[in-house]
């Protein structure tokens, strides 16, 4: 199996080809696959421990998940005056990101707190989650790489 990679450097276009083996692209697919249990599953996590008034902050909560330059799962939103604060993760050449998070301006001071209000964290709760499980998954996922 092999990956080609190709991309505009402004003098040309840059072509690179790697070579790997059944076990390192089935080790390749499970790490990603785990990445992306992570991100969802601390969406919903988040989602569940976000303390709700208009429900505002609850629904912008989303997640993403990107590898190897390709964004796998779109999900971030502009806000209503079009401003945006989220941008889309752009992974390198074997290389995975989860994120979680929201474009609500106010999040931040619920998340951590201000001087005349307590901390309510929700994000952090499900990053912490998505952690604790992460390894289960992994193992799960490696268990499913057939080498033959």
């Amino acid at each position: 199996m092999g990956l080609i990679q190709w991309k505009f450097n402004g003098k040309g276009i840059e072509i690179k080809t790697f070579k790997f083996t059944k076990f390192e692209m089935g080790l390749l697919n499970a790490v990603n696959n785990t990445i992306e249990k992570m991100a969802f599953n601390a969406e919903a996590v988040a989602k569940q421990n976000c303390p709700v008034d208009t429900g505002r902050l609850r629904s912008s909560i989303a997640s993403n998940y990107s590898h190897s330059g390709k964004t796998v799962t779109k999900r971030w939103e502009a806000s209503k005056s079009g401003k945006t604060t989220l941008k889309q993760p752009k992974a390198r050449l074997g290389e995975a990101i989860g994120q979680v998070g929201t474009s609500v301006d106010y999040a931040f001071y619920v998340e951590f707190g201000t001087s005349l209000m307590h901390a309510r964290p929700f994000l952090l709760y499900g990053v912490h989650d998505s952690n604790t499980k992460m390894q289960a998954w992994l193992k799960a996922e490696i268990a499913k790489i057939k080498v033959k």
